[in-house]
């Protein structure tokens, strides 16, 4: 399961399947998002794309901030 590590902020991306048309999951903020727990719901989107024979992969972020820094984390995030 691929993770990318951002270079510009303290977040990453997990993607379930690499070779996937496209991956679609949720992006998470708090203080220490671990990859593991990035993983197993990504994993768990996968499954419920399958479970609608529907071909995506799933996807999970985790940007590591804390409250006073999370607005300049999610905007250096999203570009």
């Amino acid at each position: 399961m691929p993770i990318e590590k951002l270079e510009t902020v303290d977040a990453f991306i997990v993607f379930d399947l690499a070779d996937a048309p496209e991956s679609v999951g949720m992006v998470r903020s708090a203080r220490k998002i671990l990859p593991g727990g990035a993983s197993d719901l990504a994993r768990s989107m996968t499954y419920a794309f399958a479970t609608f024979e529907m071909r995506r992969s799933g996807a999970s972020a985790g940007i590591n901030a804390v409250d006073d820094e999370r607005a300049d984390a999610v905007d250096k995030f999203a570009s």
